[in-house]
């Protein structure tokens, strides 16, 4: 019988010489461990192959510590295996007498990690120092000093490139750089990344970088940009690193997750290994680079171009107004006296009496009003409304007198008040003998939301009070319904789309059972049929105030609550519907310039941005920063220009032949404003931009400008415009105004293919032209020569006629 200090002396040379062997070069797998372990235990404990728990008297992690801790010396394998092949490192970098000295071991992670943690290397010749995995710079490595950079080089090179070999000529820099110019756009940083994970969309394996101004993800297989896994930081709408319940019955095991839900529509999930430490940092990072503090943070501030001799907002918006007065207008007036030189005519006038936005600071500094309105009306009128946001003209018709107003609600006190300036909005009789015309006054709330915003002081006007006035309510749904409708589009169409955040094929999800009558098929139907509902509410609504304005040239005065948000949507439609002008490149900026951005729509509440306050100093850019009490409340938060764009991508379907853009441009247009690479649509107005000095920063059209001027048949140009056919209003009849979802916009992700309708109008039209232009050819004659004096040249085509 051995005793059991002699099985410990065997436990010790003997059971433990054999996996020790294996793990002086490999890391032996946990299994295995255990299994040795168990073996050792019982053959100690028992003298056996197997023993049971109460023949173990102590715990084997306390045998296993050394006999100056009070163990009894019995190695722990795990531990004595990652000693040995830290070792091995060790004498591989620094013994050249080793004959196996230039043999590659098997990557061991942990081994070099812990050899890293506890050496630091001083640079001499740079022969024997890695330039990537050594820690010579200060104590660093140059994957910690530039993780992005780093995570750019493959692995081969990382781990055999000397600091000597890489610092010859630069090399490592120009690599570097070519591969960050194809990533980047000029000013934007990349702050951090994370490695190994899979966009499980597609499931793509790649790597995140985020950068001071969006997320990307790079292909592992072709090293290019994944344009589904790409999103700009302030398009984020939510971030999820918890996977619901959903999720949880679908992820691998021992895998994280990041959701990222988009205000594109747009739902991303990436999985990673749950121990990957880097990445979850930048997931906890990124938490905080989607909510910037001050609106210096946003990348459009990272970006300053030259200066140029643009004009500003307000002598833009003076230039709209001489539009409307059949005015000439100077392509670069010295004062605002001169910009607004004649903007009268004998029914309306544009007042000052905004200046230094002293009246209203959500209205723009000039507003045109009617001529028999004094200054000091205009301050009277101004009490009466929410806001102080009082009745003022967008748009009026030259040869009728109609105009097109807009205001916020009145105040419950005056709802009893008659008000000079809406009975001064009335169309004028032209003649003396012409019948006095209606106003009507749109509200767009529905008629109990009108009530109700009477308990916060609102409501709405009382048509007993205005002489020949009628009150309409045009039922568009308030922001808070629209968010939430918007969140179960998106919902839908991530679930039932060919291309789904949950991984799975189509095949498997079987999408044709949403048009059964499953009780959570109708529901999920129910949430794309309300969205169209919204959508067809403000299409009949404008189209019901162009109807008014053509058929019986009445005026309209429109407001909600606020006049910001649906009395823009629907004003600026009425005015696309109205004046043809606006339905080109030009017409469409200076539509938007003046009823959204001039006229004060919210658009950094509605993405959830900062705001820049009046007396706050620009903070130092730096990352990552901590929203704090400083973010726009989520509640705030609402889709209300993508709702407006939807309506005029239903028009330009419609009519396909009166919209000088297409539907593509209404997306990339939608994209610019989530993205805020530019400084147009920041802050909630005119006065806050100024403030902010937004101007300052890149400019929208001027982008979208650049991009069609690089080529005629451009995808933003509509190939089947023709001003001729639509030169005047157009007024939809109610049944055409059933809308069909915009595939264009919010398919792209989920249904790519169908998203574009297969072939797409400028294919067709190039390939029409191309068939005409071989055509052309076919039809002329063959190239001869002519001799002139003793040399003679060829002539191609000689009679070819101008095309």
């Amino acid at each position: 019988m051995i005793t059991r200090a002699s099985r410990l002396v065997l436990v010790k040379t003997v059971i433990t010489a054999r996996p020790v062997h294996h793990m002086l070069v490999e890391a032996a797998p946990g299994w295995m461990l255990e299994e040795a372990a168990k073996c050792m235990r019982a053959f100690f404990w028992a003298g056996k192959k197997e023993a049971n728990g109460g023949q173990c008297l102590v715990a084997w992690d306390s045998v296993c510590k050394p006999l100056r801790l009070g163990g009894l010396g019995i190695k722990n394998l795990r531990m004595q295996g990652l000693a040995l092949r830290v070792r091995w490192e060790w004498l591989q970098r620094t013994d050249s007498s080793r004959p196996w000295k230039g043999l590659r071991m098997a990557n061991d992670r942990q081994a070099s990690e812990v050899l890293n943690s506890l050496a630091t290397v001083q640079v001499g010749d740079g022969r024997q120092a890695l330039f990537w995995k050594d820690r010579w710079l200060n104590g660093r490595t140059t994957e910690e000093v530039a993780p992005v950079v780093t995570a750019l080089v493959t692995t081969r090179t990382r781990n055999r490139r000397s600091v000597q070999e890489a610092l010859i000529d630069n090399g490592f820099v120009v690599v570097a750089q070519d591969v960050m110019e194809e990533l980047l756009l000029e000013h934007e940083v990349a702050f951090g990344q994370g490695h190994s994970a899979d966009l499980w969309n597609t499931h793509e394996a790649g790597t995140i970088y985020v950068t001071n101004f969006r997320l990307i993800f790079v292909s592992k297989a072709t090293k290019s940009v994944v344009e589904l896994g790409t999103i700009p930081l302030t398009a984020i709408e939510e971030l999820k690193d918890v996977p619901s319940k959903g999720y949880q019955r679908l992820l691998p095991p021992e895998r994280s997750m990041l959701e990222i839900r988009g205000h594109d529509t747009r739902v991303i999930v990436f999985i990673f290994k749950s121990e990957n430490k880097h990445l979850k940092k930048m997931i906890d990072d990124l938490k905080k680079w989607i909510k910037p503090v001050h609106l210096e943070h946003i990348y459009a501030f990272s970006s300053k171009p030259p200066a140029d001799m643009a004009m500003s907002s307000a002598m833009r918006l003076y230039k709209e107004y001489h539009r409307l007065f059949h005015k000439w207008f100077a392509q670069s007036p010295s004062t605002s006296f001169e910009a607004r030189a004649h903007l009268q005519n004998k029914w309306w006038r544009v007042s000052e009496i905004n200046s230094g936005y002293k009246l209203c600071e959500s209205y723009p500094t000039q507003l045109i009003v009617p001529n028999s309105i004094s200054d000091e009306d205009l301050f009277l009128a101004a009490t009466y409304r929410m806001g102080g946001r009082f009745p003022a003209i967008s748009w009026f018709d030259n040869g009728s007198g109609a105009v097109l107003a807009r205001s916020s609600q009145p105040k419950i006190q005056y709802l009893r008040v008659r008000d000079e300036l809406v009975s001064a909005l009335r169309t004028p009789s032209i003649h003396h003998t012409d019948p006095q015309r209606k106003l009507y006054i749109v509200d767009v709330r529905d008629k109990i939301s009108a009530v109700g915003n009477m308990a916060k002081g609102g409501g709405s006007e009382l048509g007993s009070v205005y002489e020949d006035t009628e009150v309409c309510y045009s039922e568009v749904n308030n922001i808070h319904a629209m968010r939430t409708c918007f969140h179960g589009l998106r919902q839908y169409v991530n679930a039932y789309g060919s291309i789904s955040s949950d991984g799975a094929p189509l095949h498997e999800r079987d999408p044709i059972s949403v048009w059964t009558q499953a009780p959570k098929s109708v529901v999920d139907i129910s949430k794309l049929q309300t969205w169209l509902s919204h959508i067809q509410s403000i299409l009949t609504g404008a189209s019901y105030i162009t109807a008014k304005i053509t058929g019986e040239s009445a005026s309209v005065l429109v407001h909600c609550s606020d006049g910001w948000d649906r009395t823009s949507q629907l004003v600026s439609l009425s005015c696309l519907l109205l004046d043809p002008f606006y339905r080109t490149f030009s017409g469409f900026r200076a539509l938007v310039e003046k009823d959204w951005l001039a006229f004060g729509h919210k658009f950094s509440a509605r993405m959830g941005l900062p705001n820049k306050m009046a007396g706050e100093k620009p903070p130092k850019y730096e990352l990552p920063w901590h929203a704090v009490g400083s973010i726009q409340s989520v509640k705030e938060r609402s889709p209300i220009i993508l709702q407006w764009l939807e309506c005029i991508a239903h028009l330009l379907f419609m009519y396909p032949c009166a919209f000088e853009f297409s539907s593509k441009f209404l997306v990339d247009f939608m994209d610019a404003v989530l993205s805020c690479r530019f400084g147009n649509f920041l802050c909630d107005s005119e006065r806050d931009r100024e403030q902010a000095d937004v101007a300052s920063c890149l400019c929208i059209w001027k982008y979208l400008a650049d991009l069609r001027a690089s080529d005629n048949l451009h995808e933003h140009r509509n190939p089947l415009y023709d001003p001729q056919r639509h030169n005047g209003p157009i007024v939809p009849p109610p049944p055409a105004l059933v809308p069909t979802l915009w595939s264009q916009f919010y398919l792209r992700w989920s249904c790519p293919v169908e998203s574009h309708g297969g072939v797409g109008v400028q294919e067709l039209v190039k390939l029409k032209i191309a068939a005409e232009l071989i055509g052309e050819f076919e039809c002329l004659p063959i190239d001869e020569i002519h001799p002139i004096g003793e040399k003679s040249i060829r002539v191609v085509g000689s009679n070819v006629k101008k095309l």
